[in-house]
This record gives structure tokens, sequence and C-alpha cells, in this order.
């Protein structure tokens, strides 16, 4: 599967897993460990669909951002992630984000918005609220 320079292969295993690669062919980790993470919890469908949202995102942070400098803007910290989201967020799907006085955001279409692929996009970077499970999917113990 291919996007952006980017593209996937999906590996053989009991649990679907996949190995992500940039725009130079070279193994992109933090999507290969979130493919790998989601492989676990959700069907082979949603993963590939989830990627195909992060890589058009990512390939976005190398080119555009200000933080395409940095040889891995993804392990910086929560808030500059979440500002760098918020920006792709505003200039390439159009959307709105706005602060609640609660302290979360609000995103909101446009007329220019895609709205499935930003839901896709939005499933796909908001951390799952999921229990610690084995290979089997059991519960484990810690």
């Amino acid at each position: 599967m291919i996007s952006q320079g980017y593209f996937f292969k999906r590996t053989k295993g009991d649990l679907p897993s996949y190995l992500v690669f940039d725009h130079s062919s070279k193994l992109h980790i933090p999507l290969t460990q979130f493919a790998h993470f989601a492989g676990a919890f959700f069907s082979k469908n949603t993963v590939t669909t989830y990627l195909y949202g992060l890589i058009k995102y990512f390939a976005w942070l190398e080119q555009e951002s200000s933080l395409a400098s940095e040889s891995n803007p993804w392990n910086r910290s929560n808030e500059t992630v979440r500002e760098s989201i918020m920006a792709y967020l505003a200039y390439c799907l159009k959307c709105q984000v706005r602060m609640h006085n609660e302290g979360y955001y609000l995103v909101f279409a446009t007329q220019g918005t895609n709205k499935t692929f930003t839901k896709t996009f939005l499933s796909a970077v908001k951390p799952p609220v999921i229990e610690p499970r084995d290979k089997l999917g059991k519960i484990s113990n810690g």
C-alpha cells in the first residue's frame, strides 16, 4: 500500500502486523510500532485505514511542519505533538480547532473538510483506553 511516498506491507503471523516504510524506503519505527499495537486490538481493515490517515500526517510532518528539520519529531513533548496535530487539522484538513473553556479542544469541519478522513485521523491519533492484553487476548497481570 502506498501513500505520499510511504508504504506498508502486512506481515504474516497470528496477529496482524505491518512494516511501514518512509519515502526513502527506511523502516518508519513509530508507525510500525503503532501498527503492531493497533493490530492486537483492531481488525486489519481498521489498522489499514488508520495507517492511511497517519501516513498523510507523517508525510506532512516531514515536509511542511516547522518540526521537519528534527530527526524524529514524533518523540517530542506531548504539547509539541498536540500543536503539530492541530496545525495539520487546520492547514491540511481545513478544520477549525478551538479550545473549550474546560481545557479540551473541539474540532469543527468547514466547507473544505473531508469529514470522513478527519474522523478517521482523529480516531487514529487519540490514545486508546484499552486494558493490557497478552497475545491471546486475555487481560494480563501487569
